[in-house]
């Protein structure tokens, strides 16, 4: 467990946020025959041949999210809580009971809300995932939740969030919520999100980084657990690696 920042009153901007791509679910199956690496990724290649070719922007913008993996998107949202003045607490990989943050002030004995991010990119949130939210708050007793994304909210997720004392923050909330802190803060957010190797996805269930493999089969890249096969994680990867891997090989 880690814990960041100074214990303080939850200030308005928190309410009550695992994530993960949604196209993980399609990702090729790990059987051994799945993992044989191209030629070209031989050696140190594994480890830079999906990396952005282009220079790491300088300042907030959409882009950064695009460009980073889920472990530094839920970084950034983390040191956020902690600039407000909370004590936060998070893990890095396994099974979260659907909290990725919990929030803790000096005023109260255990943690005054729980937050929920999804590094999604170009699908929104949609209801069921921040009703599932909601049940996880409640069963935890608590009343205040942020779920946090780096895309959007179907309309629906929307109204149940604000009936419900769930505060939704997309990509947009974010960038602007990051815009209002000082230029100081804005540059230690930026240098969470583009620390190590930001590009490559962590696996979700050891938290080690990943390697492109390729399915013997079809052909198709997609993201391994390094470790494999003592550890089998795994997800798809985006049409932007995939060009890079491709443009590469």
């Amino acid at each position: 467990m880690a814990r960041r920042g100074v214990p303080a009153a939850v200030p308005p901007e928190v309410g009550g946020n695992s994530a993960a791509d949604p196209a993980a679910a399609h990702a090729p199956r790990h059987d051994d025959a799945a993992q044989r690496l191209p030629q070209a990724f031989a050696g140190k290649a594994i480890t830079t041949a999906v990396a952005p070719d282009e220079d790491r922007p300088a300042a907030w913008s959409p882009r950064v999210f695009a460009l980073i993996e889920w472990r530094r998107f839920e970084a950034v949202c983390e040191a956020l809580f902690a600039q407000a003045g909370l004590q936060t607490r998070s893990q890095s990989h396994g099974a979260d009971g659907g909290v990725d943050i919990w929030l803790h002030s000096r005023n109260a004995s255990g943690p005054v809300a729980v937050v929920q991010c999804k590094h999604w990119q170009g699908k929104p949130v949609p209801v069921s995932a921040v009703r599932e939210f909601f049940g996880t708050m409640a069963a935890l007793g608590l009343k205040r939740g942020t779920y946090a994304t780096s895309s959007t909210f179907t309309r629906d997720a929307l109204a149940f969030a604000q009936a419900n004392g769930i505060n939704a923050q997309d990509g947009a909330g974010l960038l602007q919520l990051i815009a209002s802190r000082t230029p100081e803060q804005q540059a230690e957010l930026l240098a969470i999100a583009f620390e190590g190797d930001y590009w490559r996805p962590t696996c979700a269930s050891c938290g080690l980084k990943m390697v492109p493999r390729s399915n013997s089969t079809t052909g198709e890249p997609f993201w391994s657990c390094s470790q494999f096969p003592r550890c089998r994680g795994n997800q798809a990867m985006t049409a932007a690696a995939k060009a890079r891997l491709e443009a590469r090989g």
